[in-house]
């Protein structure tokens, strides 16, 4: 199928999914999957985020090696860009992702899982980084080089490759940078001058949350700017699995809800997740005080084991 590009908006659903379940329930590994593999791959499962300001897709691109051309009309600055990709299979490779400029970000894909979509997000595509703020308009390149991955079935004790992966979905979530100009301005203020930027970060504290209760991180900010935007990192702990809510809140006391959380810990080993979103702040709020991030609903098991708040001061 032919790529289209569309804009869309936020929704919720699970990274992995059983064709034949009507409820969408998460697909787990077959028996015999060796220790200290992960079902959902070599990262955690991700949440499920659809928006955009340009989303293109391809289906059905074909098996093993594939390579998908995007062109991209929007002319914006880019803010960041999502990957989903979609197997049929169990994924042993990698797969690529270059930019209008040529820079490319290479990502290991591998699987003891079936019918299932990995996504990538900003955090993860660390070698795209520089192309923040550059025309998102161009060529964006897909490549993929995939074989089916070595599986041991328990009985047996056998090794044999499964069959080489059909990449079913590729899907590009391209965000541009606040409009220069508006309350929220951020990134280059005109005449190659960069706006003010600067992290807080908050420490791991020893604490775990009571069974059904949030999981909380307080960033103390003491410089100050009016803000054109913020940029919310967190990593979460975790033993199987977890999933909940991660929300924002102001010194203020404005919340805001910054996505769902998905995630399921390989075998034997605890969970990680990685979450980062852009938030651009219309209103233009001041940065001092007390922010928090928060996990609602998380389980007692759960934690917050590192967090960031990126401050992006907005155009005098």
């Amino acid at each position: 199928a032919a790529p289209v590009a569309s804009s869309a908006n936020a929704t919720d659903g699970l990274r992995a999914t059983d064709p034949a379940s009507p409820s969408g329930a998460v697909a787990t590994a077959p028996a015999g999957t060796p220790d200290g593999a992960s079902a959902p791959g070599d990262s955690d499962f991700e949440p499920v985020v659809s928006e955009g300001d340009v989303v293109v897709e391809a289906q059905q691109l074909g098996f093993g090696t594939v390579r998908r051309v995007f062109e991209v009309a929007e002319a914006c600055p880019l803010g960041r860009v999502e990957l989903d990709v979609g197997v049929n299979s169990m994924p042993d490779g990698s797969v690529t992702l270059t930019a209008p400029s040529g820079r490319s970000a290479r990502l290991r894909l591998r699987a003891l899982q079936i019918d299932f979509v990995k996504t990538w997000d900003w955090a993860a595509l660390e070698d795209l980084h520089d192309e923040r703020g550059t025309p998102m308009a161009g060529t964006w390149v897909f490549e993929s080089r995939l074989r089916g991955a070595d599986y041991s079935q328990s009985a047996t004790g056998e090794t044999a490759p499964m069959p080489v992966p059909d990449v079913t979905v590729v899907r590009l979530r391209l965000f541009c940078e606040p409009r220069r100009g508006a309350p929220s301005a951020w990134g280059d203020a005109g005449d190659g001058v960069r706006l003010d930027e600067w992290t807080a970060r908050w420490e791991p504290g020893a604490r775990r949350p009571r069974p059904g209760a949030d999981a909380r991180a307080l960033v103390a900010v003491r410089r100050d700017c009016t803000l054109g935007g913020v940029v919310a990192d967190l990593e979460l702990g975790f033993r199987t699995a977890t999933e909940g809510r991660v929300r924002l809140v102001e010194p203020d006391g404005t919340t805001h809800d910054l996505g769902r959380v998905l995630a399921h810990a390989g075998v034997d080993r605890p969970g990680r997740h990685r979450f980062s979103r852009t938030l651009p702040l219309e209103r233009g709020p001041r940065a001092a005080g007390l922010w928090e991030l928060v996990f609602r609903e998380a389980g007692a098991d759960d934690s917050i084991e590192a967090a960031s708040l990126r401050f992006l001061c907005a155009a005098p």
